[in-house]
């Protein structure tokens, strides 16, 4: 029991540092983001909350975006094989009624209010706030009265999935690191067993109980009859000895 044990700690240990390298090596990608009008590259754990992404063709979504401009006009296809395992191609639209500006305009848009994040790869709601004189995008909640646009399932693309046919997308994060669909769908399950395994655990912990009685059982016995009767022992030396000693005596 004691080399099963072993045995199975030391697979699971290794697929525990196989996954902890496979998510440094997630994290440490390198992602365009806009500041300041420039184009700059940081880390993808490094991606904030309002931050403007750049995602060219081909490339993974690093967290979950909603979609501001493309290079085909306001359209843009992508792939969810690895959320869903659906390979067909989907089609994400910028949110009806959004200003057509510059890149280097989009931080002045206005504030994104969206719901608490959730395991639902399909819906989403939200709104952007369009006030007047607005620095920059940010996700907090506001109290502004200004045109409302509506943001839904189709505007958000999902982290894990990939773009397709479409040279590039400039949106901003919404969901980052364990706040994204994807993570909150990782979560660790409880296991499941057939009903021929519970069948066969219970005869297990049934034995197991059984064989510590016989145990427990025996040892008493044992101590007993070397207390009260040595003389079961005759086949043990020291035994012997004694009852020589006290016949010569």
């Amino acid at each position: 029991m004691f080399f099963v044990i072993c045995v199975t700690a030391t697979k699971q240990g290794y697929e525990d540092f196989l996954r902890y390298k496979a998510d440094k090596m997630v994290n440490k990608l390198l992602v365009t983001v806009i500041r300041n009008s420039k184009e700059v590259e940081i880390l993808c754990e490094d991606i904030i909350p309002g931050e403007l992404v750049k995602i060219t063709r081909d490339c993974d979504v690093p967290c979950d975006l909603i979609l501001l401009k493309s290079s085909d006009g306001g359209k843009c296809s992508i792939t969810t094989a690895n959320l869903d395992g659906e390979t067909n191609l989907k089609t994400l639209s910028v949110p009806r009624g959004l200003p057509n500006v510059e890149i280097d305009k989009l931080h002045t848009l206005g504030h994104i209010e969206c719901e608490y994040a959730n395991t639902d790869l399909y819906s989403f709601n939200g709104r952007i706030e369009l006030p007047v004189n607005l620095n920059r995008i940010s996700i907090i909640p506001i109290e502004i009265e200004a045109h409302t646009i509506p943001l839904m399932a189709e505007n958000l693309m999902l982290r894990g999935s990939r773009v397709k046919n479409t040279e590039w997308v400039i949106a901003v994060a919404v969901y980052c690191g364990q706040n994204t669909k994807l993570a909150l769908n990782s979560k660790i399950t409880k296991n499941k067993m057939s009903s021929s395994e519970q069948y066969i655990n219970k005869y297990l912990a049934f034995f197991i109980i059984l064989l510590l009685a016989m145990v427990t059982t025996s040892y008493f016995i044992k101590v007993y009859y070397d207390t009260f009767h040595s003389e079961h022992n005759i086949y043990i030396a020291q035994v012997q000895d004694d009852y020589a000693v006290t016949a010569f005596l």
